[in-house]
This record gives structure tokens, C-alpha cells and sequence, in this order.
């Protein structure tokens, strides 16, 4: 190892040694002068936190104070018996997501939910109709092309 290396190994030590050497010597003034500290009611000693008066935190009250309702009380039914129940929501499924299609000649295959499909195959109860370059029809059942349970589903990103 030459002479430079050396240097450049122990100049960050010597740097370190030389910065507490200085902090030791320089003495840096409060940024208040005594007047201010004694109207500032500053004291510059150690403060014991050990003995907190409990009694102060039970008296807070909320920062946001509760208003009174205009004469109209919170509706009497429960949230929870208007929501749809969690069978019906279940039997529904996820939503069909189209993550990938490969349109070729003669080979039309999409990537939907994970499952790799084809035109005529089916992914949770419904029928994959159609296949093209930015959407696939998916449809209940295999005779309905059209209609109310005909739902074109664009790959994602496009809409």
C-alpha cells in the first residue's frame, strides 16, 4: 500500500478527532439572553418527568366538538340489514379481470383471473363468447351473445 492510500484510509479519522477537539474548546452562548429565559420562564435544567398528574389527561376533552344534531335522530335500521348478504356477494365472484390477450391467426387466447382461456370456456360460471385484441364478451350462459348478461371486459389499462 503506497503512502496516498494511507492517507486517504486515515484522513476521515483524523477528521473526526480534529472536529471533537474543536467542540470541546468552543463554548456556543444560549440563543436567549438571560431577560428572555426568565420571561420565557426557560430553565436550563434537567426536568423530571417521572410525576405526571394524571388528573390533567382525564379532563381533556375532544378537539372536535360534538354538535347537536338537527332534531332528526340516526336512522333506526342497522347498516349491516341494508348490505347485500355475504352469500349473494360471494356467488357473484370477483369481477372478471383480463390481464393478457394473444390474438393470432387462428388462435384467440386471454388470460382472465389467472386462467389461461379460449373462446367457448368458462371462468366462474360464465361463458367467454368472444375474444378480441382489447376486450373479451363474457356471458351467463352459452346461448346469449347479447343482452343483459352480455359484458364486454377490456384488458387492463385501457379503461
Amino acid at each position: 500500500m503506497n503512502r496516498l492510500t494511507k492517507f486517504q484510509i486515515a484522513l476521515p479519522f483524523l477528521l473526526l478527532i480534529a472536529a471533537g477537539l474543536l467542540l470541546e474548546t468552543v463554548y456556543i452562548n444560549s440563543p436567549l439572553t438571560p431577560a428572555e429565559m426568565q420571561i420565557y420562564g426557560f430553565t436550563p435544567v434537567q426536568l423530571d418527568l417521572t410525576a405526571i398528574n394524571e388528573r390533567s389527561f382525564r379532563d381533556l376533552e375532544h378537539p372536535i366538538a360534538r354538535r347537536p344534531s338537527s332534531g332528526r335522530p340516526f336512522p333506526s335500521t342497522p347498516l349491516s340489514s341494508l348490505a347485500p348478504p355475504k352469500a349473494a356477494a360471494k356467488a357473484a365472484g370477483p369481477a372478471p379481470r383480463v390481464s393478457m390477450i394473444v390474438v393470432g391467426e387462428g388462435r384467440k387466447i386471454a388470460l382472465v383471473n389467472g386462467h389461461v382461456v379460449r373462446e367457448g370456456d368458462s371462468v366462474g360460471g360464465m361463458r367467454i363468447s368472444r375474444i378480441e385484441k382489447q376486450r373479451i364478451l363474457i356471458t351467463q350462459s352459452a346461448d346469449e351473445n347479447t343482452g343483459p348478461g352480455a359484458v364486454w371486459v377490456y384488458l387492463e389499462g385501457i379503461r
